[in-house]
């Protein structure tokens, strides 16, 4: 689009030239005419290319795009999930026990989600949430027994790799819960306050 824009923009510029030129040079010998002429033709002539060339990058470009979409298919990589935490809301007080709600899109098969409390860059993870193969809304409880400075924390929705999820349910045999790092593809954050 901003190729069209320019090349539009290009050609204004040039018959706006050209008036000028046919009100100057009219009283011009013919030679000196002709001349002008030739080299204003010249000039069309470069930013017809140009426009070419900006189409045809575009044209590239938009093939370059769907060579990697259906690369990404044949090596069976999904784009990660998306959705957002429906509830609580942002900003809201909850309770020590609270209700959740979720909502996922194309979740992969590979991956696995969870909501965790985050305070201070670490994670507590608190559920994990199994969405249907095609996406949707999920619900459950979480569970807040910590203590977050001044009531604050936020809840992450997460979409993890086999990996991570293993490190999180091996934390979540205990004996001790320190805060994690989870690496994992953050689908939605919200900040709650403790009541």
């Amino acid at each position: 689009m901003d190729a069209k824009r320019f090349a539009t923009g290009s050609l204004i510029g040039v018959v706006a030239g050209l008036v000028v030129f046919f009100v100057t040079y009219l009283i011009m010998a013919p030679s000196s005419l002709e001349k002008q002429i030739n080299e204003l033709a010249n000039r069309i002539s470069k930013l017809e290319g140009q426009f070419q060339m900006f189409t045809d990058l575009r044209n590239e470009f938009q093939n370059l795009q769907k060579d990697v979409s259906t690369v990404q298919t044949e090596l069976g990589i999904t784009p990660p999930a998306t959705g957002r935490i429906i509830s609580p809301s942002q900003d809201s007080k909850v309770s020590r026990n609270f209700t959740y709600e979720v909502e996922i899109n194309n979740p992969s098969s590979k991956k696995f989600y969870y909501l965790a409390n985050e305070v201070s860059g670490e994670y507590w993870p608190k559920a994990r949430v199994i969405p249907p193969s095609n996406g949707g809304r999920i619900t459950g409880q979480i569970n807040e027994g910590g203590n977050p400075p001044n009531g604050i924390f936020y809840i992450v929705l997460f979409e993890v790799t086999e990996k991570e999820h293993q490190q999180i349910r091996n934390w979540l045999r205990g004996p001790d819960f320190p805060g994690l790092q989870i690496d994992g593809h953050q689908i939605d954050r919200i900040k709650v306050i403790l009541r």
